[in-house]
């Protein structure tokens, strides 16, 4: 055979080895850049924890999409994390499970294990243990089986998370670790901070300073991706760890920041806002563990009012949600009625065509009279059925608000008795005997306020209150507060039944301020005390009150040497509240006179 032939013999047969092997790659599908650039973006808000804006650009995206690819996988898994982080779990699953169908399909193996590791994430939040770890063992093999390095440190850190809610610490940190060395090569900025964090959380052989460095290297990188609901956990975090050494200025610091970017947290997705009052709370701990108590109290009641907050607005999901069920089965009620009545009209149609050619016109009127009294019977009795129903919803829905206003006022108890215990707690730990008086009285006061508050709110229905037993009850109250060696006598003389809610309050202030005064400057020389009050209507517009005691006299809570105090500032504050007067008479003991509208 010439050489001329055999060359082209092997040119020849090495094209069709050169097409054969190109037959048999895998093609691979060519990437949209503008589709790219979509997810840099999303990823870019993701990391920013702008979930809202997340979801509205992902449904917007997916809108335009005409066809399933890598790339539209890809925006979807993004999409139910963001679904996920806002709370709404029933469309995530959904959106996972879609996904996991059409990575299937069109062998998207590497969006198929991130699936899996999406729905492993959702299974341990909503505490499906078992189900996560089939997820991730599922996620594993598909790793394994296809080299899909880039999946390999958020599937360490998702294990990681599961082992520790699990109570594993030991199995955790392994794959903390093993997270955190993948993370630089393969994963990303979300990957490396989580793996800091979660090694902060389970490696108990790191030193307090070791575990803060650790949970500063999280918090940097949290930062940088503008991260800052889990940069201000981090802050907190270190903070307690700084308390727990006893550097509270340090803790008080880090603290502060915590808050800080909780606001920005909060400012960049309103889901947040759990985390910003968590953190109101954590920084009201710190400022009373350092004794500045007026901003501690003021940061929690911030907290109190966001957790309120939260409370309303979970209540009002949960109402719009029992309401948007109830009008869709009203809905397909009524479809289904519309058709019935529809099928029963034309049978009737027909019968009334027979009967036509058989009956007379008095007849078929007769019919049709008896029909239409059927229809307006049957029409009656089914708007009294939805009347009786919404009248059923209503009253569920005020049980609703009276159960909430119930909890906001047991919570503000619950923050008086708070306050009490640290005020108690402060005046055991007072240098002198003047702090200790300071404390406890205001202790005492703070006491009163509970009390009113409970008597106030037992019952949250009506919004005006039996007088006498009001009055009795705190009268007892601060006997029992006093000392059983001292005889204390109230007499109580009152014609007025009721009042308005409104005056509760204030009057029982005044009243606590007056008994106190009393208790101090009003016992006669054997240490005796004896006071009687006295609440009058003057007329329809007005009522009036008489306090008196048996004490001498010579010292009042309105002596111009007492002027300044707390006492005199709290009554003069209830009575211009309650657009009333007062003066002082002449007289045995102290006397007050009262006067206030209805």
């Amino acid at each position: 055979m010439p050489k001329t032939m055999q060359l082209l013999d092997i040119q020849l047969s090495l094209f069709f080895m050169a097409m054969l092997m190109f037959i048999q790659m895998p093609l691979e599908a060519q990437n949209d850049p503008e589709l790219e650039k979509h997810i840099i973006e999303l990823k870019t808000l993701t990391d920013q924890q702008q979930m809202d804006s997340v979801h509205r650009m992902a449904e917007g995206i997916l809108a335009k999409a005409r066809s399933t690819s890598s790339q539209i996988l890809e925006i979807k898994n993004i999409q139910a994390f963001a679904l996920e982080v806002n709370d709404k779990d029933e469309e995530a699953l959904r959106l996972i499970y879609e996904v996991q169908e059409e990575a299937e399909k069109s062998l998207d193996w590497e969006n198929l294990a991130e699936s899996f590791l999406n729905l492993a994430r959702l299974q341990e939040k909503i505490q499906r243990r078992e189900n996560a770890q089939l997820a991730l063992d599922k996620a594993l093999a598909l790793i394994e089986q296809h080299n899909l390095a880039y999946s390999r440190p958020r599937y360490h850190i998702r294990q990681s998370s599961l082992y520790r809610v699990s109570g594993k610490n030991d199995e955790a940190l392994v794959h903390a670790n093993k997270a955190y060395e993948l993370a630089p090569v393969y994963g990303d900025n979300e990957d490396f901070a989580t793996s800091r964090m979660l090694k902060a959380y389970t490696d108990h052989t790191l030193s307090g300073e070791q575990r803060i460095s650790v949970l500063n290297e999280a918090a940097e990188r949290y930062a940088k991706m503008q991260n800052w609901g889990a940069h201000a956990f981090m802050l907190n975090a270190t903070a307690n760890y700084k308390a727990a050494n006893r550097k509270l200025e340090q803790a008080l610091g880090y603290s502060r920041e915590s808050l800080q970017s909780a606001k920005k947290a909060v400012a960049a997705n309103p889901a947040n806002e759990e985390a910003l009052y968590i953190m109101h709370e954590e920084y009201s701990h710190m400022l009373a563990r350092v004794g500045r108590y007026k901003e501690a109290f003021a940061h929690r009641d911030s907290a109190a009012i966001l957790q309120a907050r939260a409370i309303v607005s979970e209540q009002n999901e949960k109402i719009v949600q029992i309401e948007n069920n109830y009008q869709s089965e009203i809905y397909q009620n009524e479809l289904s009625e519309n058709k019935s009545r529809l099928k029963s009209q034309k049978i009737i149609s027909r019968l009334f065509g027979i009967i036509a050619l058989l009956l007379a016109l008095a007849g078929i009127t007769g019919m049709l009279l008896y029909q239409r009294q059927k229809r307006s019977s049957r029409l009656i009795e089914k708007q009294k059925t939805e009347l009786e129903r919404n009248q059923a919803d209503i009253e569920d829905s005020l049980e609703r608000q009276r159960s909430l206003t119930a909890e906001l006022h047991h919570r503000v108890k619950n923050n008086l008795q708070v306050i009490i215990s640290l005020l108690e707690l402060q005046g055991n730990n007072a240098e002198n005997k003047k702090e200790q008086t300071a404390y406890s009285t205001m202790a005492d006061r703070l006491m009163s306020m509970a009390d009113i508050h409970q008597m106030l709110y037992v019952d949250t229905r009506d919004h005006r209150k039996e007088l006498y037993p009001f009055v009795k009850k705190l009268f007892d109250n601060f006997s029992a507060l006093g000392d059983e060696t001292l005889d204390f006598e109230y007499h109580l003389d009152i014609n007025m039944s009721d009042i308005g809610e409104g005056h509760l309050m204030p009057l029982g202030i005044i009243l606590h301020e007056l008994l106190v005064n009393s208790h101090k400057y009003g016992r006669d020389p054997q240490g005796n005390l004896e006071v009687s009050i006295s609440i009058q209507e003057i007329s329809d517009q007005k009522w009036k009150l008489i306090y008196q005691d048996n004490g001498d006299g010579r010292k009042s809570v309105t002596d111009e040497s007492d002027h300044k105090g707390l006492g005199t500032y709290l009554i003069n504050s209830m009575v211009r509240q309650m657009l009333g007067t007062w003066k002082r008479e002449e007289g045995p003991g102290m006397r007050y006179i009262m006067e206030f509208p209805k």
